[in-house]
This record gives C-alpha cells, structure tokens and sequence, in this order.
C-alpha cells in the first residue's frame, strides 16, 4: 500500500534490468525513473480505492535506455479490504515504434525526408490561422526545377534523386525556424516563411534560396544543374487561405517560366 515491491516476477528484471533482489521492499521511485510519475502515483492511489486502471507510460532501463510500457494496476483484496495494487507491464517498445515510423511515412517524403503535401496543407493552414489571430504576415514559396527530366534522362533516375534530395538538404539548411519546407511531388517543393518581418524578407530569402539552388549537383564526377523558378505569394496581401495563395505562387512561377526561368516573382509584380 506505500508503493513498496513485495514481488515481482522474471519479466520485471527483463524490462527494467532491475533484480528482484534490487527492488524487494523499495519503493518504486527510488529505484525505477518513470515518466509521468505524478499521473501514476494517482491511479495507484485509486486503485487503493478499489478501482482498476489502464494507462501506457515509459520507464527508464537500469542500462540508461527508455522502456515503452502499457500497465494495468487492479486492486488486491482480501475479505474484501484492498491490501495492495497489482501492477501488469507490459514491453510495447517495438510498437511505439512502428507506430512513430508508420507516422512519420504518412507525413513526410521518403526520398528527401522533407514533409510532404499533406504534412504541409496541415502546417500552413494552422500557420495561416494563427497568422490571421495574430496580424501577422507570411510568404509561401512555390519552387519548380526546369532541367530535371533532362537529367533523369540522360544520366538516370539516380542521379535524378541525388538532385531531389540535394535540393531537400540546401531548402532545410536556408529555412529558420518556424519556417517549413516540402516536397509537393516530382520536382516541385514549397517553401513557407512565418512570421515575416516585412514583404522585402520574402524577396531577399527567395533570391538567396535561388542562389543556393543554383550551385551545381556534383554526381558521380559531373556537374549537373537545374534552373529554379521561384513564385511567391503573400499572406494576407495575396490570399488569405492556402488555396489561393498556392494559386497565385503558381501564377507568379509560370511567368518566370516565360519570361526565361531561373529567377524569382512575387504574385504582386505581375500585371492585373
């Protein structure tokens, strides 16, 4: 009833690395590290009162590492009195897991490891409200690579994902945090800056995001290049939902098309 071990079985030393003989009579914070330990102590609590409860919490192995665990606690009771709480864990590490890994998959490109579409329609449109909350501004950036098929096929389809995921490395290492960067498909990426300090901060990342992309792919010895064309729109001067400002990036991103590729336009330049 204080929380002391009075026995435990095989599996316990298995999934805590602890001996029974290390816990006998301890008190299961002074030898195990249990995340959430307040949320635990009160359903042991209740249990005392006879309830039973299910919860799935995380301890720390003797060996450093963190242990996923699903517990059940069920009051023990003689003659009807409780006398003490018995507690089923069981390992769910590897499910933890899966379950993280399967997430992640449905959230993000598996080429360049960037967020794909539905990750980022998710991200801008909650972006977008807190922007609209909080008066502030931001930019969305839509990137096509002109050359691409010519590498895909004159050198192939790897050095074609070497380019893709090259492009991903150089979109994470220019964005700031808060900002999010993401592969839409094919050689398309998105790009959304947030919070902006004003509508020049759009222009001058997109020209140093131009720039970066612009530097050649150096595969297998030879130098490859794509010619970027960067369309930007603006919130809330262009559009205030995802939708229309994803419309009106491509508009700007067809006019650098042709007018030449390889250059940047805001929606605002075009003519009306």
């Amino acid at each position: 009833m204080e929380g002391r071990f009075t026995s435990a079985n095989p599996a316990v030393e298995r999934i805590t690395g602890y001996t029974f003989r290390e816990l006998h009579l301890r008190l299961v914070r002074e030898v195990i590290t249990v995340e959430r330990i307040d949320e635990l102590r009160y359903y042991f609590e209740e249990t005392k009162r006879g309830s039973t409860y299910n919860l799935e919490s995380a301890l720390i192995h003797k060996n450093g590492s963190r242990v996923e665990i699903s517990v059940s606690m069920l009051p023990i009771k003689v003659d009807n009195e409780v006398i003490g709480v018995y507690c089923i864990a069981k390992d769910i590490t590897h499910r933890k897991h899966a379950e993280a890994l399967i997430n992640y998959m449905a959230y993000h490109d598996s080429l360049t490891e960037l967020p794909n579409r539905r990750k980022f329609q998710e991200h801008a449109d909650a972006a977008l409200k807190q922007a609209e909350a909080s008066g502030q501004k931001l930019a969305l950036l839509l990137i096509d690579l002109d050359g691409f098929k010519f590498i895909n096929d004159r050198y192939g389809h790897g050095a074609g994902d070497f380019v893709l995921n090259t492009v991903g490395i150089r979109l994470r290492q220019s964005i700031g945090i808060g900002d999010m960067a993401a592969r839409m498909g094919g050689d398309e990426f998105t790009v959304l800056l947030q919070p902006l300090e004003d509508d020049c901060a759009a222009a001058r990342f997109a020209g140093q995001l131009l720039d970066k992309l612009n530097e050649p792919f150096i595969y297998h010895g030879a130098s490859l290049k794509v010619s970027p064309s960067i369309g930007v729109a603006l919130f809330p001067n262009h559009g205030t939902t995802l939708e229309m400002l994803l419309k009106r990036a491509d508009q700007a991103m067809y006019a650098v098309k042709q007018a030449g590729k390889n250059s940047v336009r805001m929606y605002a330049q075009l003519p009306h």
